[in-house]
């Protein structure tokens, strides 16, 4: 429950996002996440990479989460000492795989269908959170001019 003024400036703690994804994430990545695949951390701090997209699409999700508006939650033991991710969060994925996912980035292909490429790759290997580990690779390999055309 919200009370006025218990409300403290945001740290970046990622307490929120750590247990449990946000409806955001599940609408982009799907339900029955156990950890949000949006969330990075940048060694002292965890940012949303939904609120991260260029333009008036990452605003939105930045207005819709609260993103930065601070934490009230009395639960929140993390805001002292922000812990870093777990050694086991990203996945083993082998270099090769790195290279090529990163050439497609570069290609101008739709969103959607590297999403779904990848997703159907995630359930024939049986690892959850390959996709989402992809999928970033990719996204941080596109070009602005086909982020912006294409999403």
């Amino acid at each position: 429950m919200y009370i006025e003024g218990t409300v403290r400036a945001c740290v970046g703690c990622g307490y929120c996002c750590r247990k449990a994804p946000c409806v955001a994430a599940a609408r982009v990545y799907g339900n029955g996440l156990k950890s949000c695949p949006a969330l990075s951390w940048d060694g002292s701090r965890y940012w949303c990479k939904l609120c991260q997209v260029r333009g008036k699409v990452g605003a939105d999700y930045g207005r819709e989460l609260s993103v930065g508006e601070g934490c009230c939650c009395g639960l929140n033991s993390d805001r002292q000492h922000i812990p870093p991710p777990a050694a086991d969060v990203v996945p083993q994925v082998p270099q090769e795989l790195v290279a090529v996912l990163r050439a497609l980035g570069g290609e101008f292909m739709s969103s959607d269908a590297l999403y779904l490429a990848m997703r159907r790759a995630e359930g024939i290997l049986k690892r959850p959170g390959f996709a989402a580990y992809c999928l970033t690779i990719i996204t941080e390999n596109r070009a602005k001019s086909t982020g912006e055309f294409m999403g």
